[in-house]
């Protein structure tokens, strides 16, 4: 769950134009951690991602597949 959330948060950044240190300040994660889960480390804390989708609400939140969708409601 943890790349899907990161996946969207860099998806909705390109949308938005929103810088990484935008998003750090915005979502208020560090700047480092932001760096490092968009080099693709998607281990994170569930503090980090709940931050995030909390973040990504406010933001207009989640876009899902079909097949995404039915994996996290099975």
């Amino acid at each position: 769950m943890s790349e899907f959330v990161i996946k969207q948060v860099m998806r909705k950044c390109g949308e938005l134009h929103i810088s990484a240190k935008q998003l750090a300040e915005e979502a208020g994660i560090s700047e480092v951690t932001i760096s490092t889960m968009f080099n693709g480390n998607y281990n994170i804390y569930d503090v980090t991602k709940s931050k995030l989708v909390e973040w990504l609400s406010s933001k207009g939140g989640f876009e899902m597949d079909e097949i995404t969708a039915k994996r996290l409601n099975d």
